[in-house]
């Protein structure tokens, strides 16, 4: 349980940060529009950005600091957080850095991009909803029968379960609900 915890934590974590790099990649944008270096565009993220976002780009900023290249920096962001937003972004400042371009633009399709891909994965959420409650349906609907059954009649559902017949059964029952589950889940989650 605490592994899961732990997992689940993170990716909300993670997940906080897809949804706010847009702020930030408005912030980094506005501050090469107006003539700043890339180090202190990033510093204005880490001033202005919101929480996630600062603080991860505040660590790059400190490797940067270090005697780190931007570049470096960046992909090592794209490791911590391995989105493949992040992994534009690193692969964009690289590209900047050695061919040159126009940055700022860059960075504002791709917090355009972003924005738009957050609010389709949103509608998906929302037109998956049945699909869950489906799944839901199909999980508790067998175990909540097999508690009425059993209390209405607990010797036969406990002889039944103890055979060598009823173990098959169950072992049947849940895989299916399992397998059932899992499919369900792999048609619902069209966009990840």
């Amino acid at each position: 349980l605490p592994a899961v915890y732990l997992w689940m934590k993170n990716q909300r974590y993670l997940d906080l940060f897809c949804e706010r790099l847009p702020d930030g990649l408005m912030t980094l944008s506005g501050g090469i529009k107006v003539g700043l270096s890339l180090d202190k565009a990033v510093r204005e993220v880490v001033n202005n950005a919101p929480y996630p976002v600062a603080l991860e780009f505040k660590i790059v900023s400190g490797e940067v600091a270090l005697g780190s290249s931007m570049e470096k920096a960046m992909y090592n962001l794209a490791n911590r957080i391995p989105r493949r937003e992040v992994r534009i972004l690193a692969t964009a400042i690289a590209i900047h850095g050695q061919l040159g371009g126009n940055l700022s633009e860059i960075l504002v399709n791709l917090q355009n991009t972003i924005r738009e891909r957050l609010a389709i994965q949103r509608e998906i959420r929302v037109l998956s909803a049945q699909g869950v409650f489906t799944a839901l349906v199909l999980v508790f609907l067998p175990l909540f029968m097999a508690g009425v059954y059993f209390s209405m009649d607990r010797e036969s559902f406990v002889a039944f379960l103890t055979s060598d017949m009823g173990k098959v059964a169950l072992w049947i029952v849940f895989s299916s609900l399992a397998a059932a589950a899992l499919m369900i889940r792999m048609i619902i989650r069209v966009g990840d």
